[in-house]
């Protein structure tokens, strides 16, 4: 044991780094078996512990950086001095990196992913998120903190163990050393010999989505999102990100040109009040009254239901239970369906039915998951368009949500100029087979017709042909390819240049207005 203390320094970062590394390890283990029915038929299976390994020692080589310069840089008899610290970043991040692999269990659950910017927006919300994670997760939740606190006292004994036994090098061998272990260090943290150092897209192997999910750990996709965070919003008045998450709606909404928002506060005795707000049926009937309050004006509506949200909470005594118990996904649908087919017996006999065009469409299937690079047949999602002079049929292209609103503009009869790169899918058929946009964590996804684009953050393009939902690679076409990349771009493009507007060449006179100072948004 002398001898291992006789290593001065690296004693403390072995006994450090080695834990660590074997967390990551051992979670990246207890997640394969978890998820094995879905990982088993993938060939390259065995290169998510090898290159979750050399992922690992990346992460772990980030953690040492500061601790390594403090014990080489800093003469021997200032060692003591930053004992204390050193001990507590020790056990911090060890118990901040198990934190993150407890916390990956219920969060691939619920998005089939590794804890991403997600995870970051929810922590703005903690009532909403703290009562849906108790719903769903009370063992996890009971668990983890008591766990940690566990963790950190222990450690901290250990580590104080450590520092007890503590054997200084003499001055000229940190010295000498340095350039070695800095040299170590550096390699460790570009884990990779090419002139660019590995990421994220140097773990991405197989076509499995969740195989390369599982190679990653939970400390690295989480600071990975912040880094992204950081880079792509440097301008501190955007509101781009405003319709991601709850609060921010309302000044998305405003800043967009609405009047009006009707939010949980404005419920007047609700027959529900759930986790996420009111119920569907309370939310609806107040829609209706603010219908019915336009008189002959013209308005434009947007409704969010949200009763079809985990944990499933809706008044009891409206439906027959699909199935046992009550709080699960296809009763809370069921019921759904419930509130918007009484909205609509109510609205059908008011005056503002015959003239008004509904439109009823999902923001995302109930859980997107699979075990593709991009799950195809998850993004598939209704659409439904009810109205005067709208045509009974079925669309049967591919087509996406952006091309919903020219679609409802051709229905309402108003002629105008616009500058979305969406298509009215009314327009007569011109042999083009539609195409659709998708995102799947930091996978993005360009489809027409039954060819398919997946992009990686910092990799190459892969083409794809969809086969029965299945993607079967194929190709590339590289015109297809500047296409996708075109369509991933263009958004920010016109965002910070402020392009999303008509030229004023092409502006009329008196431009056609779609509200008469009405539009409003409502939600629970």
């Amino acid at each position: 044991m002398n001898c291992f203390y006789s290593l001065g320094p690296l004693a403390l970062l072995v006994s450090y780094l080695l834990p660590v590394i074997l967390v990551f390890t051992m979670f990246r283990i207890l997640l394969v078996l978890v998820h094995f029915k879905r990982v088993k038929e993938d060939k390259k299976l065995y290169n998510c512990f090898v290159q979750g390994l050399r992922m690992d020692c990346m992460v772990s080589s980030y953690f040492c950086v500061i601790p390594l310069l403090l014990v080489l840089i800093l003469p021997s008899p200032f060692h003591l001095h930053v004992t204390l610290m050193l001990k507590f970043y020790f056990c911090a991040t060890f118990a901040f990196a198990l934190f993150m692999e407890i916390a990956t269990f219920p969060f691939i659950e619920e998005y089939d992913l590794r804890p991403d910017s997600v995870f970051i927006e929810y922590l703005k919300h903690p009532r909403e998120v703290m009562k849906t994670v108790w719903a769903e997760s009370k063992v996890v939740l009971l668990l983890q903190g008591p766990c940690m606190i566990l963790v950190f006292i222990t450690l901290w004994k250990a580590f104080g163990y450590l520092f007890d036994n503590y054997q200084p090098w003499k001055w000229w061998i940190p010295i000498c050393g340095f350039p070695l272990f800095a040299g170590i260090l550096i390699m460790g943290i570009r884990s990779s010999i090419g002139h660019r150092p590995a990421n994220i897209s140097s773990f991405s192997f197989s076509n499995n989505h969740l195989v390369n999910e599982l190679t990653l750990n939970s400390t690295y996709t989480l600071f990975y999102a912040i880094y992204r965070r950081f880079k792509h919003e440097k301008n501190p008045s955007r509101i781009y990100g405003g319709m991601s998450n709850f609060d921010e709606m309302r000044s998305f909404f405003l800043g967009n040109g609405f009047h009006n928002i009707y939010d949980e506060p404005t419920f007047e005795n609700p027959a529900f009040r759930g986790v996420w707000g009111v119920s569907d049926e309370d939310l609806l009937l107040k829609a209706h009254e603010i219908f019915l309050s336009h008189g002959n004006q013209p308005f434009v509506s947007i409704l969010l239901s949200t009763s079809n949200h985990s944990p499933f909470e809706f008044p009891e005594g409206r439906i027959e239970l699909y199935e046992q118990p009550a709080k699960t996904r296809h009763n809370a649908m069921k019921y759904a369906d419930y509130a918007l087919g009484e909205f609509f017996k109510v609205a059908k006999k008011s005056s503002y039915y015959k003239n008004t065009i509904f439109l009823v469409v999902a923001d995302h299937d109930t859980r997107v998951r699979g075990d593709q690079l991009v799950p195809l047949d998850r993004f598939r999602i209704p659409g439904l368009i009810i109205g005067p002079d709208v045509p009974v049929c079925k669309y049967e292209k591919v087509a996406s949500q952006l091309d919903l609103l020219p679609t409802i503009l051709h229905f309402s009869g108003v002629d105008t100029i616009h500058p979305m790169i969406s298509r009215n899918l009314m327009e007569p058929d011109d042999g083009y087979p539609g195409h659709a946009f998708m995102q799947y964590g930091l996978h993005n996804a360009y489809r027409v017709g039954n060819d398919v684009i997946i992009r990686l953050p910092e990799s190459e393009p892969r083409q794809f042909s969809c086969e029965n939902n299945k993607l079967v690679p194929k190709k590339l076409d590289e015109e297809m390819a500047k296409d996708s990349l075109a369509h991933c771009l263009l958004p920010w493009i016109l965002y910070s240049k402020k392009l999303y507007k008509v030229p004023e060449s092409l502006q009329q006179t008196e431009p056609t207005r779609l509200s008469a100072g009405n539009g409003e948004h409502i939600y629970s």
